[in-house]
């Protein structure tokens, strides 16, 4: 299922950050596959890959210690490859490349170089706080949470101009407390109800 997730990612953004507009293709069934399937899957990407992350984090109990070898992992990651894209671009397209963009590539978790990057470490580094906090919570409490944020930003996000989460720590938050309350308390979707909800 990640690499599903990772595929709609790529799709997507094959088709909106490439330098050509599919709005500018004529209506046919290039430009409908274009913008139906392939620009429509990040976000449902992106709330994939998150969850199978979330799912096996309540596995096991989540520590300071544990959670910021995890960021620092992943902050050498991305610095490889954004000193590697920096590099590329120095020599082969310096004209799109300023000052701000260095800086963010040198820092580029803290400077906000990839939102995912950015939201997914500082999620992590509130992790163990959130995990210990819902736990406290108990069932009672946790659903009552759960189904509090259903309505503040699930339920809302359906209306045009209202206030949304989208790509941010805070939906990742979100999602995590849904996830945890599944998890933790409620028996298994059996597979008519996973078929009426994704309905």
């Amino acid at each position: 299922m990640r690499i599903v997730a990772m595929f709609m990612i790529l799709a997507h953004h094959f088709v909106v950050h490439n330098g050509y507009d599919a709005k500018n293709l004529p209506l046919g069934p290039e430009r409908i596959f274009f913008q139906l399937v392939m620009q429509g899957d990040d976000k449902v990407g992106v709330i994939i890959f998150f969850t199978i992350s979330a799912w096996f984090f309540l596995d096991k109990e989540q520590t300071i210690k544990s959670n910021l070898k995890r960021i620092w992992i992943l902050e050498r990651e991305v610095l490889f490859w954004s000193l590697a894209l920096m590099a590329f671009f120095l020599v082969f397209d310096r004209a799109d490349f300023g000052m701000k963009t260095i800086v963010r590539s040198v820092a580029p978790t803290i400077m906000g170089m990839w939102w995912y990057v950015t939201a997914y470490a500082t999620f992590l580094a509130l992790l163990p706080f959130l995990s210990k906090g819902l736990r406290a919570f108990g069932e009672h409490m946790h659903y009552a949470l759960a189904i509090t944020v259903l309505a503040i930003w699930g339920l809302t996000s359906f209306i045009p101009g209202t206030f949304g989460v989208n790509d941010s720590v805070f939906g990742f938050i979100y999602l995590f407390i849904l996830i945890s309350a599944y998890k933790w308390y409620m028996k298994p979707f059996t597979l008519k109800q996973t078929w009426l909800m994704t309905g």
